[in-house]
Order: C-alpha cells, then sequence, then structure tokens
C-alpha cells in the first residue's frame, strides 16, 4: 500500500471530498524538442502558419465560449474574452510578425519567446490582478503551441478504457487554468488540484461557481499524484492527503454529516438557482433551490442557434415549471446585445455595444420575437403561476411600455394575469434612482450586481487596465443596494439578487443584513450560501 502523503496549498474553492485521481495534462510540446527548421525557412510560410493557429484557436475560445455560457452562464463565459483579446491584440501579432521576419525562426519559437516576455513582465508586477492576467497568456500561448505541435490538453490515462476521465474522480494537474475546467465536464468531477494557478483567477472563479473543492500550490502534486489512487482534499483548508488513512476517510465521512449538505433555508430566506437550461433546472432541483431566481431564456436561443417558435419556447417554460413542481420561477425575457451577440438575430456593428441596443431597448425594437415570448410565457402560466423579469430597465416608461405589451397580449389570448408577475431588474443607476416609482409598478424586483457595478463605476472587468476598479466591497454599490432594499420593503415587495456577488464568501450574509433575503446563485453554490446564511443566524445567537 502506498504511503500516506499530506500536502498544504491555497484554498480556491472551499469543501471537502475524497475520491480516486486522474491526472491531467495541458499538452505535451514542452516535452517534445522544438522542431526548429533554420535551413531555408519562408518567413511567408512562418506567418500563413501563424495566422492560420491564430484563427485555429480564436474559433475553439468562441466555441468553448458558447458551450460555458448554456451550461454554467455567461458570467463565467466571460472570462475567456480576455484571451481572444490576446489572440487579436495587434502589438503582440507585430512582434510575432518581427522575429519571425527579422530572425528566420519559426512561428513557434516566436511565440514562445514573445508570449513568455509578457508572461514574464505581468508576473512581475506588484499586483495580484496582473500576476493573475498573465495566466491569460500562458494559456495563450499554450493553444497556439499545441495547434502547431498537435497536442492536445487532456487525461494522461486517457488511452486506458478504464481511464474515468474525470467523473467522480479528483483532477491532479501542473497548473488551473480556465481552458482546463472549462473543455471538462464540470458536473461530472469531485475535486481539483493543481501545482500552480491564481487564487482570484479566472479559472479560480469558474471552480467557485461551479461549487467545485479546489486547491491550488501544491508544489510537487504531480509527483505523488497516480492514476486512480486515492486522495483527499480539506479544500477550505487547503489540505491534500495522497493515499488516506481509513481514519482520514472516517473522519472525512463525520466532517460531511455535521456539514451544510442537509442545511434548509434560514427561515425568511431563500436561495434560488440561477439556471439557463433544462439540466440546470433539474441541477437546482437536485441542489435544493427554493426556486429559481433567474433563467436566462436567451441561452436557449443560443444553444438552439436560432430563434425559437412560440411552440418550442412555450414546451421548455412548461417543462421547467413542472421540473420545479409550484416552487417560484422567474423567467427573464431574452437579454441580448451588448457581450451577448447572436449570429441568428441582424445586429448592427455597434462602437460600444454595452451602451447601445441591448435588453429591453432590444426587446421593444423586435416586437415579433417579444411578443412570440410574451405569448409562451403566458400560455405556460395557464398551468403553473410564473414570473417574468424585464431585463434592463432603465426607466418607469420603458418598464410601462413592455408591461403594456404583455398585458395586450393577454388579453387577446383571453389569458388572466393572475399567474403572472412582473418584476423589474435593476442594473443601471437610472433605474436605481427611479426604485420608488419602478418598485410600486413591479410585482418584484431583482439586482443584476454584476452590470450594476459595471455601470456604476464604468469599469470594464474584462479590461485588463481597469479590472482591478471593479470592487464588489464598493461602499457607492453597497448604497444602491441598499436603496433598493429599503425600496422593496416600503412596497411590501420582494427583492433578490441575481449577480455573482451573492455566491462569493461573506457576501450572502452580508446582503442579508441589509434586507435581501432572497439570493440566487449558480445551482452547485445553493448549499454553500445556505450554510452561511445560517452560520450568520448562529452567531448573532451566541
Amino acid at each position: 500500500m502506498a504511503d500516506r502523503i499530506e500536502m498544504n496549498g491555497l484554498s480556491v474553492s472551499p469543501g471537502m471530498t475524497a475520491s480516486h485521481i486522474c491526472l491531467y495534462s495541458h499538452g505535451n510540446y514542452q516535452k517534445a524538442a522544438l522542431r526548429i527548421r533554420k535551413v531555408n525557412l519562408n518567413p511567408d510560410k512562418e506567418l500563413e502558419r501563424f495566422e492560420s493557429a491564430r484563427l485555429f484557436c480564436s474559433t475553439e475560445i468562441q466555441n468553448l465560449r458558447t458551450r460555458v455560457a448554456q451550461e454554467i452562464g455567461e458570467a463565467e463565459a466571460s472570462v475567456l474574452d480576455a484571451q481572444l483579446a490576446l489572440l487579436n491584440d495587434t502589438a503582440i501579432d507585430k512582434e510575432v510578425a518581427e522575429l519571425i521576419r527579422h530572425t528566420a525562426v519559426p512561428f513557434e519559437e516566436a511565440v514562445e519567446i514573445v508570449f513568455a516576455s509578457y508572461e514574464k513582465r505581468f508576473a512581475a508586477l506588484d499586483s495580484d490582478y496582473f500576476k493573475d492576467r498573465s495566466s491569460d497568456i500562458s494559456e495563450v500561448k499554450l493553444r497556439l503551441l499545441n495547434f502547431a505541435f498537435k497536442t492536445e490538453p487532456g487525461f494522461v490515462c486517457s488511452g486506458p478504457k478504464s481511464c474515468s476521465r474525470g467523473k467522480k474522480a479528483v483532477i491532479v494537474a501542473e497548473e488551473l487554468t480556465a481552458s482546463m475546467l472549462m473543455e471538462i465536464d464540470l458536473g461530472r468531477i469531485k475535486g481539483i488540484v493543481t501545482e500552480r494557478g491564481g487564487v482570484n483567477g479566472h479559472a479560480a472563479l469558474l471552480a467557485r461557481s461551479a461549487g467545485i473543492p479546489a486547491i491550488t500550490g501544491v508544489a510537487g502534486a504531480m509527483d505523488h499524484a497516480r492514476c486512480g489512487n486515492a486522495i483527499l482534499i480539506k479544500a477550505t483548508e487547503g489540505v491534500v492527503i495522497f493515499n488516506p488513512s481509513e481514519s482520514d476517510l472516517t473522519e472525512l465521512t463525520a466532517l460531511e454529516q455535521e456539514s451544510y449538505t442537509a442545511e434548509p433555508s434560514v427561515p425568511g430566506t431563500a436561495v434560488y438557482a440561477n439556471c439557463s437550461s433544462l439540466d440546470s433546472v433539474i441541477s437546482a432541483r437536485e441542489h435544493g433551490a427554493d426556486g429559481i431566481g433567474l433563467f436566462r431564456t436567451e441561452m436557449l436561443f443560443f444553444k438552439a442557434g436560432k430563434i425559437l417558435s412560440e411552440s418550442e419556447q412555450e414546451e421548455i417554460y412548461l417543462q421547467t415549471l413542472e421540473i420545479m413542481d409550484g416552487k417560484p420561477v422567474t423567467f427573464r425575457l431574452l437579454d441580448i446585445g451588448g457581450d451577448k451577440s447572436s449570429s441568428f438575430i441582424a445586429h448592427n456593428k455597434e462602437e460600444n455595444p454595452f451602451l447601445g441596443f441591448r435588453g429591453s431597448r432590444f426587446l421593444l425594437g423586435n416586437p415579433e420575437i417579444l411578443t412570440s415570448q410574451i405569448r409562451a410565457l403566458l400560455k405556460a402560466s395557464q398551468s403553473y403561476p410564473l414570473r417574468i423579469m424585464l431585463p434592463m430597465i432603465v426607466d418607469t416608461v420603458q418598464f410601462e411600455q413592455l408591461r403594456d405589451i404583455i398585458y395586450a397580449e393577454a388579453q387577446m389570448l383571453n389569458i388572466s394575469m393572475k399567474q403572472v408577475e412582473l418584476g423589474v431588474m435593476f442594473e443601471v443607476p437610472s433605474a436605481v434612482f427611479q426604485a420608488e416609482e419602478l418598485m410600486e409598478m413591479a410585482d418584484f424586483g431583482s439586482i443584476g450586481s454584476n452590470d450594476l457595478l459595471q455601470y456604476l463605476f464604468a469599469v470594464d472587468r474584462n479590461n485588463e487596465l481597469v479590472a482591478h476598479a471593479y470592487d464588489m466591497n464598493h461602499p457607492v454599490l453597497w448604497k444602491c443596494m441598499d436603496i433598493l432594499a429599503q425600496t422593496a420593503s416600503r412596497f411590501d415587495k420582494q427583492i433578490s439578487i441575481c449577480g455573482e456577488l451573492a455566491s462569493y464568501p461573506g457576501f450572502a450574509s452580508k446582503l442579508n443584513s441589509i434586507g435581501i433575503t432572497n439570493l440566487s446563485v449558480s445551482p452547485q453554490l445553493i448549499r454553500q450560501v445556505r450554510h452561511e446564511l445560517n452560520q450568520a443566524v448562529e452567531s448573532t445567537l451566541v
């Protein structure tokens, strides 16, 4: 029997689990000598190869981004935007091209030299944010080189039929990267241990969003990991045990029994799920969601790659309601535009799409798409009560316009509105300033913390120059949320939060303390958030 080995690292995503190991490699191009041909090398041909690699990797990332948006969420998918920007960075492209032309090296070596230089510069900066961004540069470099050498990231033991490919296993790898997590079925794995990777980087965000226990910074982990061997991780404490003993496993079982896995919601609070597909609705039910606080209906269209018909939509909405069996379900009307463009809907090129034709503006500008969705939702409401949320509302006029269209369609269909509630999504400062009027008109409200923070501070978190200013703890943001909570209370209306802020450790209890008692998060994080709320209540009783 192999010796028990205990190691320490940095907690990336809390939790604990025990399983067998699956080893993952990011590609073995570095193990193959750089096949450099300096004799009779044609720089033009190398530039063509570089361009082919860039286009291939860009398409690969775009496809991956679409899948993650469908399966996990748009906020999580947006972490890949930084890699797309790097692939299209003119300064980097120019450096690679000049190196190829002036030193007669193949594009692989030029990519290695130029990207390694940027990695080193970013890692040396006195900023955790920029140090974490260096991992994006590393990932793009890996993609380009894996393309060049026809190597692929994947499981080391992918050959044997017995390989579980991460299913119900703890993955051990050299580095925690966003690409690694996105190319693995996150719903299948139990934990992650890596030698390197930022605690606050994109990959860490994805691990937390998926609710996967993860530890990074475990130097030498790959030396001790063997495919199929047992491993135990206490990710909250940053502890990894290779070849755990029986007493280790007994202790884990006891801890799991005491953990938050079976905790109910605190009386007076609700922990809902953010969903974007029927699979995620099933996951929400399995994780004990009190309801669905945000169903991103646009993701159904993106997944289908077309505008869904009224009957197709009605069927999905009904299935969602049936799965949740009477629990509250909030469907957000199509939120297209900004960072969510589509190939199946014609868009005019916008200089700044985040300030353009998106959200409710898009809906009002596309009446056929809008009324088709409204009619589908109204028909579904005849079987179960449901909520309709209006996205990116900027003022009362916009809310009234959409509300009137919904009521008109209900009248035409001869369907009562008794089973339908209309809500406003607070994502822009102008809506916050009209909170009194909007909450009086709406049946409920929800805060989209991601966009609200972006518009409050004019900051794009995917822009490396300003993303450090994307501060979820900023007092101005919390002042806005306090205003919304107090306003909702005065009108005796429910206010919830469906941005990712609620899923970060410490924020659920902070939101609850200002009166925002309905939180909506990824299904995998429901138990974690519920546990935090219960702990907060217990601490006040001591």
